[in-house]
């Protein structure tokens, strides 16, 4: 943090400004910084679930109102990257289930990223949903992008594994779907994928549908 702020004063002042040659260098600490502190943060999230200390509280969400959150995040990424982002699912506001809203946030903001990063240029990601039995409510996060092979598939959820992409140029921590697995879980819901190689990967987060006021008193769940 003291990095990354340091470098935002030198950055952008006004009264000094840095010549644009060493502008250029700290728009390249900026970014160096921003990834190790993210890094930073998901291994201190998994230290956390490895150790029994992360606390979800259960409440209410209406899952319209967080996609649109979710998608407003990623719509730069999306640009940068020149996917297309197809809403399937905002129109409805009708629906509400049972989840932590932040933890939840986290899932899906890590389920899109990885759909948009790994792409195919001038591809799409489509978020959908579907009922299950009436009583859980499925999202789907739907790709065009390189799939994966089935032995890919059998390590997607192991720690630290990128399934070969740390020999690409996007970055990455390889625990961000062992994180959201994890969270997924410890709310009551449940996490897959589907995938085949050349033909995108569709991943899906499913968790039970409200059935009670919203003015219900929220409940904790300890992971």
């Amino acid at each position: 943090n003291a990095i990354l702020g340091f470098t935002q004063l030198m950055h952008e002042s006004t009264k000094d400004p840095l010549p644009k040659t060493h502008q250029n260098r700290t728009e390249q600490i900026l970014k160096a910084g921003n990834h190790l502190l993210e890094l930073i943060n998901e291994v201190l999230d998994l230290a956390s679930i490895e150790a029994g200390k992360i606390t979800v509280s259960i409440e209410p969400v209406c899952i319209a109102d967080l996609i649109t959150e979710v998608l407003t995040v990623v719509r730069p990424l999306a640009q940068n990257f020149h996917i297309n982002l197809i809403d399937q699912i905002s129109f409805n506001k009708k629906v509400t289930i049972l989840a932590d809203k932040t933890r939840l946030k986290q899932v899906l903001l890590n389920l899109l990223s990885n759909s948009i990063k790994y792409n195919n240029k001038g591809g799409s990601v489509t978020v959908s949903s579907q009922l299950e039995k009436g009583t859980r409510l499925r999202i789907d996060v739907i790709d065009t992008g390189v799939g994966m092979s089935r032995e890919q598939l059998n390590q997607l959820f192991d720690p630290f594994n990128r399934l070969g992409a740390e020999n690409g140029n996007i970055e990455g921590t390889g625990i961000g779907m062992t994180i959201s697995k994890n969270l997924v879980e410890a709310m009551n819901g449940s996490i897959g994928v589907e995938s085949q190689t050349g033909k995108g990967s569709t991943f899906n987060v499913s968790f039970p549908i409200c059935l009670l006021s919203p003015a219900t008193e929220t409940p904790k769940v300890t992971l």
